[in-house]
């Protein structure tokens, strides 16, 4: 019974803060670099608190460091592409810079491609997480 009661916790725990990096992707709106930057911001911190829980059911502290991983991912693809945008943006009408502008629109789609890559591999270990957690009660 306490072993139930633990682990339906460390489900309701892990659960807000993965929420909570939800909520903050489906918020997202803006192509700016600093609304961008804030994005992979707040994934990173959203990584940071799923990290500090103190989780003793093992496959759920398995599941954490997945959550964990994926959040820094997606928050390193987003960083990434908030630099390329930045760079974009403040680029010089020079056909000098023309090949690197280039190359900074096509490391934007890539890292966008990754973002929503890690987003699916996000969704997939939620939903896997969730039946875990609907499993114990």
């Amino acid at each position: 019974m306490w072993q139930q009661r633990q682990r339906t916790l460390q489900c309701q725990q892990t659960i807000e803060v993965v929420d909570r990096g939800y909520v903050r992707i489906l918020e997202f709106q803006g192509t700016d670099p600093r609304a961008i930057e804030t994005l992979a911001n707040s994934l990173q911190v959203i990584a940071t608190d799923l990290r500090v829980l103190d989780l003793s059911n093992e496959r759920i502290a398995d599941y954490q460091i997945q959550f964990v991983g994926l959040y820094q991912q997606l928050g390193d693809a987003y960083g990434k592409m908030a630099d390329e945008v930045r760079r974009i943006s403040s680029a010089k009408p020079d056909p000098e810079i023309l090949k690197e502008l280039k190359r900074s629109q096509a490391n934007v789609k890539r890292y966008g491609a990754d973002a929503h890559e890690v987003a699916r591999q996000l969704e997939t270990l939620s939903s896997e997480f969730n039946r875990y957690c609907a499993a114990g009660r």
